[in-house]
């Protein structure tokens, strides 16, 4: 009689994983679409892939309080003000409560079936072999990445680029697995051609941070290396930072004057309420982009944003509580980079950094025998 229920039960659970292999990489599949074609039916697809995900997880039991608890009372607490403002955002306001529990879903349902590798790490390494194919192969520079996302600039390619690095890191240590250092170092390479600032400078920290990893020894040999090729290119690495990535501007940005004119713009109603993108002239002007995440979630979301926030403080303290701290930095890698733009804090490529931002429910399973490499 055991032998056969074990069996059933095994058969079962194949069913099972192999039906959330299907909807994780059918959203991943449906995400990547979406940017590239900047179709809303793609987007639409895979926010309501995401939501049954989750709808299934509830009604199965198989997503803790700890993470289900947040996502409704984030919901619950900003509804109110998203309908408030839901024509006045063509109804992104409400589309945004969608998109941020069908990405903590998908994250969730890929660490629950251990789909990390499919889900996380391949996607990471098709990505970094499309843009080095794109800038190798293609010619591909500022001008062409501006252009290859339909309604998106390099800024997100960059950005998605970058989200996909920091769930390959989360994997591989949810697996166990050691963390080499060339797929950082190949990343930091190709974010000069996509010319972004912000990904070249997050690209570096990253290629520190597991450098730090690695040990002393890796990161003296790592800056001897760069020191010769410095040396031996003379000013040639020097003439390509400066007229051939984005820092020939400097770190000036415009992105000051619009958050100080959305700020300006601001009284006690607003605050609580939000502020329409489009009444504020300067973000208007620039198409109603704020290029701050934070910016655009309080202009759809007024106060209710500050819970969000909270989500992320209360996630950097148990990083540090647990000594978790290389997690803490890239946190705050991901804090930095919506800070300057709108790809993050909500939007499809969430669920890449979504168990870094609600770590306190994912933490369990970087603890787990799986995680320290006990299970093949």
């Amino acid at each position: 009689m055991a032998e056969p229920l074990r069996r059933k039960l095994s058969q079962e659970l194949n069913v099972l994983n192999g039906m959330a292999l299907l909807l994780c990489v059918g959203y991943v599949l449906l995400v990547f679409f979406a940017y590239l074609f900047g179709s809303l039916f793609l987007r639409g697809a895979a926010v309501m892939v995401g939501v049954s995900v989750f709808a299934w997880l509830v009604v199965s039991r198989r997503i803790t309080v700890e993470l289900a608890l947040p996502l409704l009372l984030l919901a619950s607490s900003v509804i109110g003000i998203a309908l408030l403002n839901s024509s006045e955002s063509e109804y992104r306001s409400l589309f945004l409560i969608l998109v941020v529990i069908s990405s903590a879903a998908i994250a969730w349902l890929a660490f629950e079936e251990r789909l990390t590798f499919e889900v996380f790490e391949l996607p990471f390494f098709v990505l970094l072999l499309f843009t080095f194919y794109l800038v190798v192969l293609g010619g591909y520079g500022a001008f062409e990445f501006n252009s290859l996302l339909a309604g998106s600039s390099r800024n997100v390619y960059s950005s998605i680029l970058i989200a996909c690095a920091f769930s390959y890191y989360l994997s591989r240590v949810y697996r166990g697995q050691p963390i080499p250092v060339w797929p950082f170092f190949l990343l930091l390479l190709l974010s000069f051609p996509v010319y972004s600032r912000s990904g070249i400078l997050i690209a570096g920290a990253l290629l520190f941070m597991v450098l730090v990893r690695k040990g002393a020894s890796a990161l003296v040999l790592f800056f001897i290396i760069s020191l010769v090729l410095i040396g031996a290119s003379g000013e040639y690495l020097t003439d390509v930072f400066l007229n051939y990535t984005n820092f020939d501007k400097g770190l000036e940005t415009e992105r000051y004057n619009i958050w100080s004119g959305y700020f300006y713009s601001l009284n006690l109603n607003s605050f609580f309420a939000g502020v329409p993108l489009d009444s504020v002239s300067i973000v208007d002007a620039y198409g109603g982009n704020p290029h701050n995440a934070f910016i655009r979630l309080h202009a759809l979301w007024g106060v209710g944003v500050l819970l969000f926030l909270g989500i992320l403080a209360y996630s950097f303290f148990r990083m540090v509580e647990d000594g978790r701290y290389d997690f803490a930095f890239m946190l705050l890698l991901v804090v930095a980079r919506a800070f300057f733009d709108i790809v993050f804090f909500f939007n499809l490529a969430d669920f890449f950094v979504f168990p870094l931002v609600f770590y306190f429910a994912f933490r369990g399973f970087f603890k787990s025998q799986y995680s320290r490499g006990q299970i093949a």
